[in-house]
């Protein structure tokens, strides 16, 4: 694959946040720009890929599950929900996909090498799954198990209301009772954060939401006992104190 070297990309960028190797130095630069508004970036970035881990370790051993579907997904390393499942269970299944053609074709070089049978890599809009949930890829690696575990995270204050309903409706529908997602999203106090805000909404456009607005779009899906709490804290409920720990928030859904 050839790459732009003039643009960034913002898998390679939270790869850099994460300690990984596959970035260049436009998105190094990127970084070093976003990291003069908001020191914590970096170690909010990590904070959530141990959020990541925790919930897939609870889903694989508490719930059995060892099927994963997953939208987003950035670039497959540096903890990564395929090698946090495959640590837990080597015979596991991970579908892995992204809006960004550049990320997937760049994840797909990566797996190529290090994940080849486990690890699937496509393109989808995360607001329009079916793309996904109809590919061979989903297909081959799945076969007809649809009781899976679906990743979702830092992905529906980047969709409109109507978007975001659909594709969690539409998820929903798809999998088998039993099956889990895991959700995290920018919660309405980044309003009180101008800086955090300008650089989340200098990616693209967001739409923060209070816990009662995500809870209204959640459709027939449910929470788990665990509730809706600061990411970096999920499973437990507890205060925070970094200003990125406060505007995201983080939960399961289970039907």
């Amino acid at each position: 694959m050839k790459i732009d070297l003039s643009k960034p990309d913002g898998g390679r960028v939270v790869d850099y946040w994460l300690g990984g190797h596959h970035n260049f130095l436009i998105d190094r630069q990127v970084a070093h720009q976003v990291e003069a508004a908001l020191p914590d970036m970096p170690e909010s970035q990590r904070m959530h890929r141990e959020f990541l881990k925790r919930a897939v370790t609870f889903l694989v051993k508490e719930k059995g599950l060892n099927r994963f579907i997953d939208f987003g997904s950035g670039l497959p390393t540096c903890g990564n929900i395929h090698e946090a499942v495959l640590a837990l269970d080597p015979s596991a299944r991970v579908v892995y996909s992204d809006i960004s053609p550049t990320t997937v074709a760049y994840g797909r070089e990566i797996l190529a090498i290090t994940n080849p049978h486990n690890v699937r890599y496509e393109q989808c809009d995360a607001g329009r799954p079916e793309e996904l949930l109809t590919s061979t890829a989903v297909r081959e690696m799945l076969g007809e198990e649809r009781r899976v575990g679906i990743g979702f995270s830092l992905l529906p204050h980047l969709l409109i209301d109507e978007d975001l309903a659909h594709a969690l409706k539409a998820l929903y529908e798809w999998a088998e009772e039993g099956s889990h997602i895991i959700l995290s999203f920018v919660n309405e106090q980044i309003y009180q954060h101008p800086d955090l805000f300008r650089v989340l909404k200098g990616r693209g456009e967001i739409f923060p939401r209070s816990k009662d607005e995500f809870l209204a779009l959640l459709g027939k899906w449910r929470v788990t006992e665990h509730g809706i709490v600061p990411a970096t804290v999920w499973p437990e409920d507890r205060p925070v104190t970094g200003i990125s720990d406060r505007c995201n928030c983080a939960c399961l859904g289970y039907k």
